[in-house]
């Protein structure tokens, strides 16, 4: 709906219900809120950061899989190639080390013989970025799971 709000100059004000731009507060909720926002896709990537976006995906398995399920090891784990006696990773940057190396071993149609030392290896910068792109677009798309981010 539509007011006019001026006859000199003319001005009229439309209402575009649902069109906003969001505001977060400083709190741990207004961070939660606009993280979650930002793995769904509605607030674009690049405002928040690939390897961020990652860290929260992770964060939220875990709480989902481990926390709400009681499951004794969240699946991601076995997607990426984790070792079996692990239950969880709480470390972005070592699950980010086991995505790129399980993209890497795909790509070869090679698996290692010896996994021990992937959770330590160093990544470039560049392929830290595409390893966090991959595991939000699995997110995304329902591949490690399809569940409620809040609270309910």
């Amino acid at each position: 709906s539509g007011f006019h709000v001026s006859h000199n100059p003319p001005v009229f004000v439309l209402d575009t219900p649902g069109i906003m731009v969001p505001s977060f507060d400083d709190t741990m909720e207004g961070r939660h809120a606009g993280l979650k926002m930002a793995i769904t896709g509605a607030i674009k990537d690049n405002l928040v950061g690939d390897v961020v976006l990652a860290d929260y995906v992770l964060y939220s398995l875990n709480k989902h899989f481990i926390d709400k399920l009681n499951r004794s090891r969240a699946p991601y784990m076995d997607t990426f190639g984790f070792p079996a006696d692990r239950s969880r990773c709480d470390d972005v940057h070592e699950l980010l080390r086991y995505v790129h190396h399980a993209l890497h071993s795909k790509k070869s149609q090679q698996q290692p013989a010896d996994d021990a030392g992937v959770g330590e290896a160093l990544l470039t910068e560049q392929d830290e970025v595409a390893a966090a792109k991959h595991v939000v677009r699995l997110y995304r798309d329902g591949s490690l799971g399809r569940f409620v981010l809040d609270d309910i």
